[in-house]
């Protein structure tokens, strides 16, 4: 099925709508957004005023506040097309009257996993410009590129495609369905993490660096994992096909 016909398909609709306006409310918010400025200026450290790490620390900071929200703005906006083919295998294993239980179940667990993972990115964004500064986003590339070429990257590739058994009925159902959505979170940070670190190299156009990202990630994901070894990366193969991917 070509990526056109996929996007007709249900569940994606309702996803790309929920991701549309993830993308919007980070557009409306974004002139006051710390997120970008934060991970993406030399001068974070004068933002601060003090070690970052302190700040994630304490539990009162309202820049952790703020960034956390962020960074869920940010999955809201770049996850849920990445999440069609878990959300048809729910629906297909639960009771009609338990799906919409069974979904929410999934999202909760697979958003704690990305949720956890915001400190140790965000760190890892401001170290990349603070030690790299104007070569940081290039790096970043290159890292990600990198990352989508090594037998690691194609491993938990396919380990991301493996879907478990749902059970049908009562707290088993839900039980089910929440550490679905954490395993899944897992393998998709396991696959995602080094590109989610690209928007964080920039100031202007982060959205759109956003939309750049979501949609390599979408096209990585429809990839086959191919043999356990350094392959070309997937975004490099499909350039090189003419983006055939599209039609």
């Amino acid at each position: 099925m070509s990526l056109l016909a996929t996007l007709r398909h249900p569940p994606m609709p309702a996803l790309l709508l929920v991701s549309a306006a993830g993308f919007g409310l980070s557009a409306a918010l974004a002139r006051n957004a710390a997120l970008p400025g934060f991970c993406g200026s030399i001068d974070a450290l004068a933002l601060l005023g003090r070690d970052p790490s302190v700040v994630f620390i304490m539990p009162g900071g309202n820049l952790t506040g703020q960034l956390l929200a962020e960074w869920a703005l940010m999955l809201l906006a770049m996850m849920p097309p990445l999440l069609a083919l878990p959300i048809t295998h729910l629906r297909r294993s639960s009771l009609p009257r338990r799906r919409g239980r069974a979904i929410m179940a999934f999202v909760l667990g697979y958003g704690a996993v990305w949720l956890a993972a915001a400190l140790p990115l965000l760190l890892a964004g401001l170290g990349l410009r603070l030690l790299l500064g104007p070569l940081a986003l290039p790096a970043a590339l290159l890292l990600a590129l990198g990352w989508s070429a090594s037998p690691q990257y194609a491993r938990a590739q396919r380990v991301a495609h493996r879907f478990p058994r749902i059970g049908l009925f009562g707290g088993q159902a839900l039980r089910d369905a929440l550490g679905f959505g954490a395993l899944h979170g897992r393998d998709c940070l396991r696959t995602c993490w080094a590109w989610m670190l690209v928007p964080l190299m920039v100031d202007g156009g982060h959205l759109m660096v956003m939309l750049a990202v979501s949609i390599l990630l979408l096209a990585e994901r429809r990839t086959p994992a191919g043999p356990l070894g350094w392959r070309c990366p997937p975004l490099i193969l499909r350039l090189r096909r003419g983006l055939v991917l599209w039609v």
